[in-house]
C-alpha cells in the first residue's frame, strides 16, 4: 500500500528529475508499507539512512541543474535541501533515543514534505528549465 502516488501532477517535465522524485517516493512508500505490517521499528534505520543518501544525491543533481542554467532561485531553494536534510536528521536522532513514536511522525513528515516540496517549490523551476529546452 502506498500513501504516496505517483501522478502527473508531480511532473516537472525533467526525466531524470522526475525519475528521482518517484524513487523518493518509492522509499517513503517503504517505510509506511513496513510500519503497515508492525516493522517499522526495525525498518526505519535502514531505510532512512538510504532515504537521507537518495536525497543527498537527487538534491545534488537538481541544484548542479539549476546552477548550470542559471535559475534565480537556486539559493532559496538549496536552502530548502538544507533544512529538510537537517530536519530529516534531528528526527533520526530522536528515534535513535527510544522514542518509538516518532517512527509515524517521521513517515508523516517526509509524506508532507516531498509531496508539498515538489507541488509547490519544484514547479516553481519547471517552467524556467523547460524553457531552456531541458526535459
Amino acid at each position: 500500500m502506498a500513501i504516496l502516488k505517483w501522478n502527473e501532477a508531480y511532473s516537472v517535465n525533467v526525466a531524470v528529475i522526475d525519475a528521482q522524485h518517484k524513487k523518493l517516493m518509492d522509499l517513503v512508500n517503504q517505510l509506511y508499507g513496513s510500519m503497515k505490517v508492525g516493522q517499522g521499528q526495525s525498518a526505519v534505520p535502514q531505510t532512512l539512512d538510504e532515504l537521507v543518501k537518495y536525497a543527498s544525491q537527487h538534491f545534488t543533481t537538481e541544484e548542479r541543474l539549476l546552477e548550470s542554467h542559471g535559475y534565480p532561485g537556486l539559493l532559496r531553494h538549496r536552502g530548502q535541501h538544507v533544512e529538510l536534510l537537517r530536519q530529516v536528521e534531528a528526527r533520526r536522532r530522536e528515534l535513535e533515543s527510544g522514542n518509538g513514536h516518532l517512527a509515524v511522525d517521521l513517515m508523516m513528515f517526509l509524506n508532507d514534505w516531498l509531496s508539498r516540496h515538489v507541488l509547490e517549490e519544484d514547479k516553481q523551476y519547471a517552467p524556467f528549465l523547460n524553457e531552456r529546452g531541458v526535459h
